[in-house]
């Protein structure tokens, strides 16, 4: 029966589906229908189920007003697997609590207390069930599934739900009424380390507060619960369950590098490095032996390793710089002849920093020197590239701050020297002025650097715009055989000048050895007559000067913007400046652009952080690494296979370069070169060195030109790819 239609009379769905009674709906379906409200006549035809059709079963059952026949010929209702990724997500999520409940809780409203709703722990057993559903899900989750969970992670559901696990004290063995170390903390760590987590950019928010809040205030929460995984891994390490410390070693290194990794605060938290050391010190007990048959703990243990010594390096722990607080003294070599004494950078330097760009991390150091760099008569750290010379690094740590430090002494450093001249002749170039002074009669004395300097430099204007931020409107005097120019004249010596280009590096300096650096924007030349302009009567005058370098016959002006990030200093020297017009200078350094050399030296910078440079432990061997004699003869240390081809069960296919004939290979296997020579376009040389490139992490092929090299690159990146879902490789780089 329509129940609209029994109470109003009508019905607004022309062809409903229930029964109308007598009267003048649209959708009356019979006249002689029972009124409303009377029991359908026995043996008249039901309305099937739709609840019932749907799920198989109604709560109604036999009472249920609606057919619950089963139509033969109509197909089964669909089953959902339990162990779809839907399926797990939603008894996944129904672990995390009701969010209405949650709220309510929140708020204090609808009679839920602290221990009802959001704040209400789980179980041991509740525990175990929601981290191995998250971990499943990460594990066969399709993208929306995953993004889901990472979602429903970091809400103050999920948060509650890891702010349990991160408290607990955890158990070695099975507890009814605790959280266990293996039950609970080892999946909690496998979802901190998982891959899918971690290469999230969609949710890049989600997973920050993820780690974040795992990093803790002050990382007083994550140092709590590192600890206990340390101390938890002795002890299982103690009561001889090694397996279990090999495989939490490898994930906990993992989750520990994330967590810091998103908080650079971090270094400076010894406790951190303390848990880093606990950590190291058990993965040495856990190494295992040279010509070991256990590829699963070789593989855990060297990414384990990896791992760890990237976290050293983040937080500077052996291959980085002693505690600030401890002065190192002065280093003393013997050379040649006589000892000499090296002053370090920085807060290790015998007295103290130079001056205010002068620091021990290269992360620090300004691009371009400062006013008090330039100031500064003491001379600059340049490290020497023998390792035998006392240095403040070791390892990578100490490539990277040679080739900044060098590299920016051979760029910025000579651009100090020039500013530094400049400031040094002040006098005579702008308190003399020498009638036809040419500022490139400089260059001999600013080290080989070509310098310009423009006299009596004002800002005119000040404006903002989107792609360059504050950018500035300058002028200054028009060169000495400039100025007698016509305006024609003056359009194309300035258009054939290559002066002032864009993107030249300049530096207004003032009377108080003030050093700003600027970045040309944009250059205009325009020709035109200013004479005509400025004669006459007012009411001819329709145009001001242009912001051009040729308009004007006595000031060239330019458009400049900041050429790093602004300091007070700089905004002091530009805005609040109240000295004459002649107070200022703009020195140009013709043919150096600044936008050569500041990319490299920044991602120099940016890779000091963390040390993610491939091949580390051959690129800079430091002191702190542990390298394995080579039986034979031929080398003197032993050079481990590639990290992928260590994995359990990892086997290349070469149909790839075999004509399909099914040759696989992996370490360990007796595969001859001459098996391969017969099935491949190699020769026994290519054959030996792509044999060598899949067993050895590091392989230098060398060759005359013409003996193939270039073609065995393509033939081992073809194995590669072929094999990319097998070893689970990054992207290959190809030079």
């Amino acid at each position: 029966m329509c129940r609209q239609f029994a109470t109003s009379g009508s019905c607004r769905f022309p062809n409903c589906r229930f029964l109308h009674g007598p009267g003048p709906g649209a959708g009356s379906l019979d006249a002689h229908a029972p009124p409303p409200g009377s029991p359908i006549p026995p043996g008249a035809p039901k309305t099937p189920c739709r609840f019932f059709q749907r799920h198989g079963s109604c709560k109604f059952g036999a009472g249920c007003r609606f057919s619950h026949d089963v139509d033969p010929n109509a197909p089964p209702p669909p089953v959902e697997d339990p162990d779809s990724a839907q399926s797990l997500y939603r008894g996944w999520n129904q672990l995390l609590g009701n969010t209405q409940r949650g709220a309510a809780a929140r708020s204090g409203i609808g009679g839920y207390s602290g221990r009802t709703g959001l704040s209400t722990e789980l179980t041991p057993d509740q525990m175990e069930r929601f981290l191995d559903g998250a971990m499943r899900i990460l594990d066969i989750g399709s993208t929306e599934t995953i993004q889901q969970l990472i979602r429903e992670l970091a809400t103050d559901r999920g948060l509650n739900r890891i702010r349990q696990v991160m408290e607990a004290e955890f158990v070695l063995g099975y507890s009814p009424s605790k959280l266990s170390f293996k039950r609970h903390c080892f999946p909690f760590l496998r979802i901190l380390a998982h891959e899918e987590l971690r290469a999230s950019l969609v949710l890049e928010t989600e997973v920050g507060t993820l780690y974040n809040f795992v990093y803790g205030p002050g990382g007083r929460r994550g140092i709590v619960f590192f600890a206990q995984v340390a101390q938890s891994l002795v002890g299982a390490l103690g009561s001889g369950d090694r397996e279990l410390v090999e495989n939490t070693l490898n994930i906990a290194s993992v989750a520990l590098f994330n967590t810091l990794n998103l908080n650079h605060a971090a270094v400076v938290q010894d406790d951190f490095k303390v848990i880093v050391l606990q950590l190291d010190e058990l993965l040495a007990e856990c190494r295992p032996e040279p010509h070991s048959t256990n590829s699963n703990a070789a593989f855990l243990f060297r990414s384990a390793q990896d791992t760890i010594n990237r976290i050293k390096i983040l937080l500077k722990i052996a291959d980085a710089l002693p505690t600030a607080a401890v002065r190192k003294p002065a280093a003393t070599i013997g050379v040649s002849i006589e000892p000499y004494q090296v002053d370090f950078p920085g807060e290790l330097s015998r007295e103290g920093p130079r001056h205010d760009n002068d620091h021990a991390e290269i992360a620090k150091i300004k691009i371009l020197p400062t006013s008090e760099e330039i100031n500064s008569h003491r001379n600059e750290f340049i490290p020497q590239r023998s390792l035998a010379y006392p240095h403040h690094l070791e390892g990578i740590s100490r490539v990277f701050d040679f080739q900044f430090r060098l590299l920016r002494e051979d760029t910025s450093g000579q651009i100090r020297e020039a500013v530094r001249t400049v400031i040094h002749r002040w006098d005579e170039l702008v308190g003399a002025k020498v009638a036809g002074k040419d500022a490139k009669k400089l260059k001999s004395e600013t080290h080989n650097v070509r310098t310009l300097v423009y006299q009596n430099a004002m800002f005119e204007t000040v404006r903002c715009t989107n792609r360059d931020g504050i950018i500035f409107t300058a002028s200054f005097d028009q060169p000495a055989k400039v100025q007698a120019l016509q305006a024609s004249a003056r359009k194309e010596w300035w258009e054939r000048a290559r002066y002032l280009a864009v993107g030249s590096l300049l530096c207004l300096v003032d009377c108080h050895k003030r050093a700003t650096f600027l970045v040309v924007c944009e250059r205009k030349v325009i020709a035109a007559d200013y004479k005509r302009q400025t004669k006459g009567n007012e009411a001819e005058v329709t145009n001001a000067p242009d912001d051009d370098l040729a308009s004007d016959p006595h000031r060239a002006r330019i458009t400049l913007r900041f050429a790093q990030e602004i300091t007070r200093e700089d905004v002091e020297s530009i805005f609040l400046s109240t000295d004459a017009v002649n107070s200022q200078v703009l020195v140009e350094f013709p043919g150096l652009l600044f936008a050569s050399f500041s990319p490299i030296l920044k991602s120099l910078q940016e890779i000091s952080k963390d040390g993610s440079v491939p091949f580390t432990n051959w690129l800079a061997p430091s002191p702190t690494l542990t390298y394995d004699a080579d039986p034979s003869a031929q080398q003197n240390v032993a050079v481990q296979p590639p990290l992928y081809m260590t994995k359990p069960g990892v086997a290349l296919k070469l149909d790839s370069i075999t004509n399909g004939i099914p040759i696989t290979y992996s370490i360990g296997c007796d595969l001859a070169t001459r098996q391969l020579e017969e099935v491949t376009t190699l020769d026994h040389g290519q054959c030996e060195a792509l044999l060598a490139s899949f067993s050895k992490e590091l392989s230098l092929i060398q060759g005359p030109p013409g003996t193939g090299k270039s073609y065995l690159g393509v033939q081992i990146v073809k194995v590669l790819l072929a094999n990319r879902e097998v070893t689970d490789i990054g992207p290959i780089i190809c030079v």
